[in-house]
């Protein structure tokens, strides 16, 4: 809105100046030469002002949600989670002690909230532990104009050997 604003008042600057010009050297063309470098300019800026206003309606109106919970043996600590996007970086977030105590007793965490096109996408996340265990998970996302709400899940196993390094899930929340 500022660049408009700011574009309005140097047409009318441009325009009050080509109307008020009353020496006798400059001509009816020179004077619309000016006013018309006023319009492009207030061209170019609407058409930028229309092109920033899609990329905010598009982000809006195609919401992609991600949530991350966890269910653990305590022994296990996560330092690092990581989330991908199409190969972009979503999400880089290292866990603390206190970060992990509301997790560890049932709660999600909102990690990314952004839009995304509608399309199919690959989603990747992966989990780096204290103890440099890696565990990962792939999720294809089939997004349309509809909002896409996922949770990531780092969900213990049943067996000893594998309770330092539990599994990672993702699991998309359906609308009804």
């Amino acid at each position: 809105m500022p660049k408009l604003f700011k574009s309005l008042l140097l047409l009318l600057l441009v325009v009050s100046a080509a109307l008020r010009a009353e020496s006798p050297g400059e001509s009816v063309a020179t004077q619309y030469r000016g006013l018309d470098s006023g319009l492009q300019l207030l061209k170019q800026q609407s058409l930028e002002l229309e092109r920033d206003l899609l990329i905010l309606e598009e982000q809006v109106a195609n919401p992609l949600v991600i949530y991350f919970s966890m269910d653990t043996d305590r022994k296990f600590r996560l330092d690092t989670l990581n989330v991908l996007l199409d190969g972009e970086k979503l999400v880089n977030q290292q866990f603390s002690r206190e970060d992990l105590k509301p997790l560890r007793q049932g709660g999600a965490q909102l990690i990314y909230k952004g839009g995304i096109k509608p399309g199919k996408h690959e989603l990747i996340a992966y989990y780096i532990s204290d103890r440099d265990y890696q565990r990962g998970a792939k999720f294809i996302i089939e997004k349309t104009l509809q909002p896409a709400f996922l949770e990531v899940i780092i969900q213990k196993q049943e067996s000893k050997e594998s309770r330092l390094q539990p599994a990672m899930i993702i699991h998309e929340w359906k609308q009804r």
